[in-house]
Formats: structure tokens, C-alpha cells, sequence
């Protein structure tokens, strides 16, 4: 039988900004169906990676490849599902919560195409799941951060992407709605979607991880179990809620981007 490529890999990765070395000679690979937490500590390049995998910053040295194929040249961007930080949804957008949700289906049908039945059930399911349903025609102004957070995550799961990436997705957002969206990961894990969550701490976040990449001074230093990883210097052990996985409760690092 052929073998499947991974929905993300890279071989000797380095990225330069601006002359400066910001990613270092990283190789490693994301199996399909895996829950991979990228962590480590302010400056240490996490941000850089994922706008390597994204093509939104190009390689220096070294190769990335989506689904076998190389990033530069990749096409297929319906197969993946990008959620980045809440900020970027500003306080100004007119839009409701339904209408930032259905963007996410344009990968899907193009834009110029009428909604389909297979596009309302998506947005539906997107809403139901992150808990937003009831909110679905109020403008996202009058959401709070961590609300238009879960926002972000409904309009990228309305895509139904194989690969889901999401950038810092508990930054600036209270404990409730970090657990809200933890727990809106349970569907996709369980379908088996792979899942790639830049975080500064495991937090709620820790029974779904299964592996963890951490990265120092733009080089990947560890790749492993969460209990096995270490600890960031300068930072503390952060303990996700007793209904954890008991293997998740150790070796949580807390960091910035």
C-alpha cells in the first residue's frame, strides 16, 4: 500500500528575517490524525515555523512540504485551517458572528457561488460546537475576546480542514473560555483531524496533546511526549484541571511567541 505523506514536514528548515537567522536547521514531521503542541519561549521562533508551513515566510535553506507537496507551490489551502490570535478579529468588524463564520466556507465553493446546503450545515456544526449558536446573529463587536476567539475557530472548522492550525489560541482569553476552547477540540480529535496548537502553556489544552515540539533560540530541541518535555527556563509549571489526563500533568511549559 503507498504511504500516506504527513500533512506537514520539514527537512533542515532555516529562516532569515531581515539578515538575521530566526529558524535554525529544523527537520521533523506531523502524522496525520496527531495533536502537536509547539511550545517554547518568547523569541524562540514558533510564529516563524508556522508562517514557514503557511508560505507566509519563505525558507532561507531547507524545505517544507504539506501533504508531499511542497509549500512553495501548494494550492490545496481548503485542506487546511488556520486560526490566529483573536486580536486580529478587530472590535470594529460590523459582520455577525454567522457571516465571519460562513467566510470560512469560501475556500470551499468560491466566492462567487450561492451557499449550499452542505455550507449552512458546516456553519450550523461550527457554531454548535465552539457554543456560539445562540450568538450567531449578534455582531461580533459586542463579543468578548475570548467569544471572538471561538469565533475564529468556528469560521476555520466551517472549512472542514484535515490540518488545523492555531496560533496561540488562550492568549488574553479568561479561564472559561480557554476551557470552552479546549473542550471545542473534542469533535475534532476524535475524527481524527490533525491539530497543530501554538501554546503559551498546555493549560486546558493538555489532555488532547499527544506530542510536543519545543523550541529554543530558533533551533527544535525537543520532540516528545507532553510529561517528558522541558521545562522553559524562566518559567513555570502550569497544572491543567484535575479531569486532565493523568500523563499531561507534567512538564507544561509556559512562554511567548
Amino acid at each position: 500500500m503507498p504511504v500516506t505523506p504527513p500533512p506537514v514536514a520539514t527537512s533542515r528548515l532555516g529562516v532569515n528575517i531581515a539578515g538575521r537567522p530566526i529558524l535554525r536547521d529544523i527537520s521533523m514531521s506531523i502524522q496525520s490524525g496527531e495533536v502537536v503542541a509547539i511550545l517554547g519561549a518568547n523569541g524562540s521562533g514558533k510564529s516563524t515555523l508556522i508562517k514557514a508551513i503557511l508560505n507566509q515566510a519563505a525558507a532561507t535553506s531547507g524545505s517544507v512540504a504539506l501533504f508531499g507537496a511542497p509549500a512553495r507551490g501548494f494550492r490545496d489551502w481548503a485542506r487546511i485551517g488556520y486560526v490566529p490570535q483573536h486580536s486580529s478579529l478587530s472590535q470594529g468588524v460590523v459582520a455577525s458572528v454567522k457571516e465571519v463564520v460562513a467566510s470560512g466556507r469560501l475556500s470551499r465553493r468560491g466566492p462567487f457561488r450561492p451557499s449550499r446546503t452542505t455550507d449552512r450545515r458546516a456553519i450550523a456544526e461550527a457554531l454548535d460546537v465552539v457554543g456560539l449558536a445562540d450568538r450567531a446573529g449578534h455582531p461580533v463587536s459586542t463579543l468578548s475576546g475570548g467569544q471572538r476567539q471561538r469565533v475564529l475557530i468556528a469560521r476555520a472548522l466551517a472549512g472542514q480542514p484535515e490540518l488545523l492550525i492555531m496560533d496561540e489560541p488562550n492568549a488574553g482569553v479568561d479561564l472559561g473560555n480557554q476551557q470552552a476552547i479546549a473542550d471545542s477540540l473534542h469533535d475534532l480529535v476524535t475524527t481524527g483531524s490533525t491539530l497543530v496548537l501554538v501554546l503559551h502553556e498546555l493549560g486546558p489544552f493538555a489532555p488532547w496533546i499527544q506530542r510536543c515540539l519545543v523550541l529554543s533560540e530558533g533551533r527544535l530541541v525537543f520532540a516528545g511526549a507532553p510529561e517528558a518535555a522541558p521545562v522553559v527556563p524562566g518559567t513555570h509549571h502550569h497544572h491543567p484541571p484535575e479531569s486532565a489526563h493523568p500523563s499531561a500533568h507534567e512538564g507544561l511549559i509556559q512562554g511567548g511567541s
